[in-house]
């Protein structure tokens, strides 16, 4: 992959910001796995600063007067085919989302986007298995991303399961780049109750379990994970009150789960290692207005009503500066012909939905790189247009060539690879249960191969 993991030892000035680095790993080595260097068009991301920052220079050189500043993973285009080595730093010439130009220090960025890129991914519905960490490794190739599912991390967690270190294992073995989503039990998605205080607002004990299971896992050379801390906490199945309560608007909901978030990113970012990345748990972009907090999973008053966008806004509200504390924006990006309503629209008609994730990074006001971790086409879901297996495949095709074109977006991982309900009844799969390969595969390889990722099946 074209990740770098040495974590410098930094110098700040009073402002926070990054200004010199000793034992740092320069760009030219980062890229160089990408055949050949640093080019104009390459997307790289403000990388190990420790949150602090990185100051851009008007020239190559700490000296220089400071153009603009980019928060830890921040992404900037590459403007030039060559850097400059100048006082003490290797320096690349960047630009930022809003036009800012300049010259910034190859030992804090990271090459995450861009024409050379691989985003081909497929998500598992679990940790998986070494078949299905094939089947991923086949359909995206290398340096392609997969979804790992690890249910199970509470209050009691003292470390990672067997499991969960064999799948990331697993995924570095076969040069796949890991996405891993941090999870309660199935059917325990109940973490507001696992709060320190009656009022939900304190998740110490409940990060720091989050840290140690973390902490267990194993991390690899030059191999960044990226973890997303929970699964779409604005709808009420994800985020449901084991003992009953009277109901809460979704302002309510989101405050709770700002305040888990901040304290779960702190508590990881505390582990001190810049391979770990932190992003919230990808929203649903059709959330709950009000959850019935009856005690049970589902309630009678859980309604419908907010868009995932609302949602972002009140976690702003309750918790200033909550998206500060985000290294990437993990997005729930479904095909839609509206936002949070026309799921499963044909690809002309489906864009508003695939790039959901413009309007989330708008809303949190961050050019901060994007993993889609859900999207796709299901072919048997109830409600959705017709669609068959070679529209799937089709539109998936075209989808991913639209991501493509945003260089923001740094891998996609369809719902979902295998899953007897999920993907053989509902239709969302890649490969039945019986080991059928369906179209879809077959065309994210081809695609994946035209472009000159490597890998079988090219």
């Amino acid at each position: 992959t074209a990740q770098r993991t040495m974590s410098p030892t930094t110098k700040t000035t009073t402002a926070g910001m990054v200004a010199v680095a000793v034992g740092v790993v320069m760009l030219a080595a980062v890229l160089a796995v990408c055949e050949g260097g640093a080019a104009a068009g390459d997307v790289v991301c403000v990388y190990g600063t420790g949150g602090a920052g990185l100051r851009v220079h008007t020239d190559a050189c700490t000296s220089a007067p400071v153009a603009f500043s980019a928060l830890e993973g921040d992404s900037l285009a590459v403007l030039s085919n060559s850097t400059v080595r100048a006082c003490d730093h290797e320096w690349v010439e960047v630009r930022d989302a809003h036009g800012a130009a300049g010259w910034a220090a190859g030992d804090y960025l990271q090459l995450c986007g861009g024409a050379r890129w691989n985003v081909f991914g497929a998500g598992l519905v679990s940790e998986g298995n070494a078949q299905q960490w094939d089947y991923v490794n086949n359909m995206a190739g290398n340096g392609g991303w997969i979804l790992l599912i690890f249910a199970g991390v509470d209050v009691s967690s003292t470390g990672p399961q067997q499991s969960w270190v064999d799948a990331l294992q697993g995924a570095y073995a076969r040069g796949l780049q890991p996405i891993v989503r941090l999870s309660p039990p199935w059917g325990q998605e109940h973490y507001r109750d696992e709060s320190d205080d009656a009022q939900h607002r304190n998740y110490t004990s409940l990060a720091l379990a989050f840290q140690r299971v973390v902490r267990g896992l194993p991390l690899a050379p030059g191999q960044n994970v990226y973890f997303q801390v929970h699964n779409e906490p604005d709808l009420c199945p994800e985020w449901w009150c084991a003992t009953a309560e009277t109901s809460y608007p979704y302002t309510e909901q989101a405050a709770e789960y700002a305040a888990f978030l901040s304290y779960t990113a702190d508590a990881l970012h505390a582990i001190g290692d810049a391979r770990i990345r932190v992003s919230l748990g990808a929203l649903a972009p059709g959330g709950n207005a009000q959850c019935g907090c009856c005690g049970a999973q589902n309630c009678a008053d859980d309604n419908p009503g907010i868009t995932g966008i609302q949602f972002m806004a009140a976690m702003m509200q309750a918790v200033p500066g909550i998206f500060a504390k985000i290294d990437f924006l993990a997005s729930h990006s479904y095909p839609a012909s509206g936002i949070g309503y026309g799921f499963g629209a044909p690809f002309n008609q489906a864009q508003p939905g695939l790039l959901y994730y413009q309007l989330e990074l708008k809303q949190i006001q961050r050019n901060c790189q994007v993993l889609i971790t859900e999207t796709g086409w299901a072919t048997a879901a109830d409600g959705q247009p017709p669609c068959s297996q070679e529209d799937k495949a089709a539109w998936t095709s075209q989808a991913y060539n639209l991501w493509r074109n945003d260089s923001r977006v740094m891998g996609v991982t369809p719902f979902i690879l295998q899953d007897a309900y999920w993907g053989d009844t509902k239709g969302y799969g890649y490969v039945s249960v019986s080991g059928q390969i369906e179209p879809v595969y077959q065309a994210v390889q081809s695609l994946r191969c035209s472009l000159g990722f490597g890998g079988v099946g090219c």
